[in-house]
């Protein structure tokens, strides 16, 4: 599922873009131009932030932004635990979603390599997400998925290898949700992980115990969220 929060008071709802023509319409009336978001009165929050969305509810929460540095090889270790995690999924649940969402899990697999190959090119082309999500290609299995999942993979550790790290931790430009790379990597970690956190639940829920698992203690604190969905 596409989808952003809107508030309403203290009330969140979702509205889903890809399913309701109007909640499409308003996203792109607010400027909003990557999924999730988060919409606060008139600011909006996107991507995995819970800083900047406790912050605005008033929770006065906040954590350090990861270095890049730190952040780089997380989002590296956690696409090498989400292609294991593909890997194993049966074909038969390509098209299958919880109850709680529409998207089917070919999406969602496809959808957490795909955020990464397109954060880390704009960040190697200096621009800021300019398209919806890319969805799955027709037809395409898990096993192609996780083939998907090494390229991109790949495309991490390359970019990695030659990219001014220490640049990242820059101010972003001003602008409305305007980000700096350090920010944005640490966004990306936290999303990673959310979405292999998934996959292993996805698994677990059809029997299957996921291969070398990478448990919550695995992770730095602030990258766990007690609500799976």
């Amino acid at each position: 599922m596409k989808e952003f929060l809107s508030q309403n008071d203290i009330s969140f709802t979702n509205r889903d873009i890809e399913n309701d023509p109007s909640a499409a319409d308003e996203a792109r009336a607010l400027g909003i131009r990557s999924i999730p978001a988060t919409v606060i009165g008139d600011r909006v929050v996107t991507g995995f932030s819970p800083n900047e969305i406790g912050q605005l509810i008033g929770l006065g929460t906040k954590s350090a932004v990861g270095d890049p540095r730190e952040t780089v090889p997380l989002i590296e270790r956690a696409l090498a635990a989400a292609i294991e995690a593909v890997k194993q999924m049966p074909d038969g649940l390509l098209e299958w979603s919880i109850a709680q969402r529409q998207r089917p899990m070919r999406e969602l697999a496809h959808h957490v390599f795909a955020i990464v190959s397109r954060t880390v090119e704009d960040l190697r082309a200096g621009g800021v997400p300019a398209t919806w999500d890319t969805a799955a290609p027709p037809g395409a299995g898990f096993q192609d998925i996780a083939d998907y999942g090494e390229t991109v993979l790949d495309q991490v550790r390359r970019w990695a290898a030659t990219a001014n790290l220490d640049s990242l931790r820059a101010p972003a430009p001003a602008g409305a949700n305007a980000r700096s790379g350090a920010e944005r990597l640490d966004l990306l970690a936290g999303h990673t992980i959310h979405h292999l956190r998934q996959l292993y639940s996805v698994l677990e829920q059809h029997g299957i115990a996921p291969a070398k698992r990478v448990p919550d203690s695995g992770w730095p604190a602030q990258y766990v969220l007690a609500n799976l969905w």
